[in-house]
């Protein structure tokens, strides 16, 4: 219908190689990331923020291969287009932003985290309004920063928010919130070991009752 070398047809690749991802089939989400990165090359000049997006998927694969560093130079590549972006991809530079301080605090780069995280949340409110699925992504990476530093209240303070604000997130990341909430209340001695052993069986319940759609993020 619309021809291998379309728009439609690059699209369509990234969704397939973003779902390759999902379902941990990561040599076949390359190859097709590949064919898009071909596909985007031919489609768009350099310099138009449609090439962005590339670089996006490719930090998400090496980052799922673990090569955190490459993942994190890849999202770098994103900067030139995050400079003056047209309103319409405003959402996408805060996305790009975001992603890059997940990475930095998967890393420990801990460089600025909290203001510039406040900056970026800032950003987001004004853009979207309080209470946007956008802004909620930002907490549970803020809770893994205060976790790594031992600062188990903050990072307890984060999944509670996420839990209240991240409605709109698919099953798979809120199934793994609710794990991490327990975790986090765990960490942070909020409730008796018997309690937070009920609340760990509830959710492992919950996801044995969502198997079809969690896969293997049921690990």
């Amino acid at each position: 219908l619309f021809g291998p070398e379309s728009e439609t047809m690059r699209e369509l690749l990234y969704s397939l190689g973003g779902c390759y991802i999902k379902i941990g089939r990561l040599d076949d989400a390359r190859q097709t990331l590949q064919q898009a990165g071909k596909l985007t090359d031919q489609l768009y000049p350099p310099g138009d923020f449609a090439r962005s997006f590339h670089h996006v998927f490719v930090s998400v694969l090496l980052s799922a291969e673990g090569r955190l560093s490459e993942s994190l130079a890849e999202l770098r590549l994103t900067e030139p287009a995050q400079a003056h972006p047209a309103t319409e991809n405003l959402r996408n530079v805060q996305a790009m932003r975001r992603n890059t301080l997940a990475m930095q605090i998967r890393l420990g780069d801990y460089d600025h985290i909290e203001e510039r995280a406040k900056t970026l949340a800032d950003e987001m409110d004004r853009l979207h309004g309080p209470g946007s699925s956008i802004r909620a992504f930002l907490y549970p990476e803020l809770a893994r920063y205060h976790s790594d530093r031992g600062e188990y209240s903050r990072a307890l303070a984060d999944r509670e928010a996420f839990a209240t604000e991240g409605n709109g997130a698919p099953q798979r990341a809120r199934a793994a919130a609710r794990a991490s909430l327990v975790l986090a209340r765990s960490l942070a001695l909020a409730a008796a070991p018997a309690v937070l052993l009920d609340e760990a069986r509830a959710v492992l319940a919950e996801m044995d009752a969502n198997l079809g759609e969690l896969g293997f993020a049921r690990a």
